[in-house]
């Protein structure tokens, strides 16, 4: 019988092993260094429903609830079809100017699931470090270098637009 436990606890512990593997999350962490004050990067970006003021490939995003926690943020982007999903916001503080924001789970845009993401604003000796960050995982059928990849996209593309509205 101690044969038998002892198989049994072999594969436990395999399965156990795989999927803890396959449970990691993927992470992608971009900034940007803009030559602004925190309070005038904040004032364009620092309310929940402000990304398609900001972010080149958002046509539009209400958010219910403004900047209460709750609050869901309805994304259209500009593309084919209009696609779009929703984001729920977890935490928000304007005096420390930082937002963390989840994708629900029905979204198909983005090729990720169990989605959350924190951007966060620093004042700096030459203006403000904004940093957006992310942990996630693999949509099914996704690859993780995909799902790395169109996170990594979507934060350069909308932090590279952001310095340039800012520095103006």
């Amino acid at each position: 019988m101690s044969r038998w436990f002892a198989v049994i606890l072999i594969a436990v512990l395999a399965l156990a092993g795989a999927n803890a593997n396959a449970a990691s999350p993927l992470h992608v962490r971009q900034a940007v260094d803009i030559a602004a004050t925190p309070d005038k990067v904040w004032a364009i970006m620092g309310n929940f429903d402000a990304l398609s003021a900001w972010h080149p490939v958002v046509a539009s995003s209400p958010a219910d609830k403004g900047n209460t926690i709750g609050s869901v943020r309805s994304l259209t982007l500009k593309a084919d079809g209009n696609p779009g999903f929703t984001e729920k916001l977890i935490k928000y503080s304007a005096a420390k100017y930082s937002y963390t924001y989840d994708i629900t789970p029905t979204q198909k845009v983005l090729p990720v699931v169990n989605y959350r993401a924190t951007i966060t604003l620093t004042k700096t000796a030459t203006g403000t470090k904004v940093t957006w960050r992310a942990s996630f995982h693999a949509a099914p059928g996704a690859e993780n270098q995909a799902a790395i990849d169109a996170i990594t996209g979507v934060f350069r593309g909308g932090l590279d637009n952001l310095k340039i509205m800012a520095e103006k």
